[in-house]
């Protein structure tokens, strides 16, 4: 039994020495690819290092650029006010331009329900609608309902002048 253990023990020995051969064989076959990973580890950390900063740089200018549309939106805005405004301005002048037509053309009194119906023309229409106003008017005032026509309103024979009730008793006499 004793022959069986030493030689149980030394297969052990063998054994251990073995797998640390095997360890150091296997260790050493290896390091070329650990050493390789490592320079590849190196460079990717350079990489992520040098992308990092690339990355700083970008959303610094994301952040100005961001900035730069926020101060146009708002320079865009204010023409838009101005652009409203002077529309608003310029529809209210052409109105009131177009109202005096019309109150030229037809009176005071037409020219509010005219303008009601021609406020939605465009120009050209209501240029043509004004201009037949004014012809068909200057048309009624020149017809034969409006000008004058028969007797001279001038006294032919000349009118005597009124006599005191006075003097008309002394004539009667």
């Amino acid at each position: 039994m004793l022959k069986n253990l030493q030689k149980f023990f030394n297969k052990e020995e063998v054994q251990v020495e073995m797998t640390t051969e095997t360890q150091v064989e296997a260790t050493q076959a290896v390091m070329p690819e650990v050493e390789a990973m490592a320079a590849e580890l190196s460079e990717l950390k350079a990489s992520f290092a040098q992308v990092s900063e690339t990355l700083a740089a970008t959303q610094e200018q994301l952040a100005t650029a961001q900035k730069s549309l926020e101060e146009a939106n708002a320079s865009l805005a204010a023409v838009n006010q101005a652009k409203a405004d002077a529309d608003a301005t310029a529809l209210q002048a052409k109105m009131d331009a177009r109202l005096t037509k019309l109150q030229e053309a037809v009176g005071d009194v037409k020219a509010d329900a005219l303008m009601a119906a021609t406020k939605e023309m465009n120009d050209e229409a209501f240029e043509a609608v004004a201009a037949d106003l004014v012809a068909n008017m200057d048309a009624e005032a020149q017809s034969a309902q409006f000008t004058e026509t028969g007797v001279d309103a001038q006294p032919t024979k000349e009118e005597k002048k009124p006599v005191s009730f006075k003097n008309f008793l002394k004539t009667a006499k």
